[in-house]
């Protein structure tokens, strides 16, 4: 499996997803935030250097987590973010262990999961990389004007 081509083909639709459905109320998880998410996984797997499937799995779980949201299903979105990762993944050909895992990823976005290995922390702490970061204020006004609106 080619990961990097595949990498590129998910971040093009979960792209093209949020295009096609422009939702006036997603003031925090937009394409903005998702970018912010993808550029945390990469600044944390600098220093862990995952292997290319790992970094495959965490890589598409940031991408697919939230894409839900979209369709209006907040607060409960990583449902719906796993079946929409589940169909692309599979018009990819991704093998279905890895499917499986991305979508167990997906909904390690819970604040409450237990986190068992390296790949699983790493995406945890990409989707909360905000918290620590210069643009948290900004952030936690977007997310709750985003609350307030769903």
């Amino acid at each position: 499996m080619n990961y990097q081509e595949s990498l590129k083909k998910i971040s093009e639709y979960v792209v093209q997803l949020y295009f096609q459905n422009p939702n006036p109320h997603l003031y925090f998880h937009n394409i903005a935030h998702k970018i912010k998410v993808i550029d945390a996984v990469n600044k944390i797997n600098i220093r862990y250097d995952l292997d290319e499937k790992n970094y495959f799995i965490v890589c598409a779980s940031a991408w697919f987590y939230d894409a839900g949201i979209i369709t209006g299903t907040f607060p409960s979105y990583q449902t719906k973010s796993a079946e929409l990762a589940e169909h692309f993944l599979k018009t990819i050909n991704t093998p279905e262990e890895e499917i499986n895992e991305i979508k167990k990823y997906i909904f390690l976005s819970e604040t409450t999961q237990q986190l068992n290995t390296l790949p699983e922390k790493i995406f945890h702490d990409a989707v909360y990389f905000n918290l620590g970061s210069l643009y948290f204020a900004e952030d936690n006004k977007a997310l709750r004007k985003e609350t307030e609106a769903f």
